[in-house]
């Protein structure tokens, strides 16, 4: 069996060390609304992985958080869709929009939280230790 090695590098939304791809062979994105266009702090280069080598890029359950294209960043999501080694969606919508940017085939797959059974999740909870433990209102 081959592990993956995990790293505790921390890169910046358009931030990263010069040599970081020579590092890893592989690179993966993914998470709800991580490529959401509407955001400044969402959609970075970073998320598109412009540091690395295109046969390096994986999209894993990667989500736009939008049903529709934006085309005030068309041409810059249309270019760093077409590096990505493969992509996966989370929404069939969002195929289409990849498609329709970036002339790419993706695939919907699973979301990852999905992945694991109750027994499976229940073995990595931990209590909260900040929250009263008394009846309280959340704002």
């Amino acid at each position: 069996m081959r592990y993956s090695k995990f790293s505790n590098i921390t890169i910046g939304r358009d931030d990263h060390p010069d040599s970081l791809f020579k590092q890893f062979d592989f690179f993966v994105v993914g998470s709800d609304q991580v490529w959401k266009p509407h955001y400044y702090f969402f959609a970075g280069k970073c998320d598109f992985f412009t540091f690395s080598k295109d046969s390096q890029k994986i999209s894993y359950v990667a989500s736009f958080g939008v049903s529709e294209k934006s085309p005030e960043r068309k041409e810059e999501y249309a270019e760093y869709l077409k590096s990505f080694k493969t992509i996966s969606v989370k929404e069939n919508q969002e195929v289409r929009i990849v498609k329709d940017l970036a002339d790419r085939e993706a695939t919907v797959v699973l979301d990852p939280t999905l992945l694991l059974d109750e027994n499976d999740w229940r073995k990595v909870e931990k209590k909260s230790y900040c929250c009263p433990r008394h009846k309280y209102v959340f704002i």
